[in-house]
């Protein structure tokens, strides 16, 4: 739940970067979704 809350608040609000920021095993993906 947590991993696709993070996508969906930030993927609109990003456009330059490339989507392996938003990749289950991205080290700011994982920071943020086992809090």
């Amino acid at each position: 739940y947590k991993y696709f809350k993070y996508l969906f608040d930030h993927l609109p609000n990003r456009k330059d970067e490339g989507l392996e920021a938003y990749l289950p095993w991205s080290k700011e993906v994982q920071t943020e979704c086992h809090k």
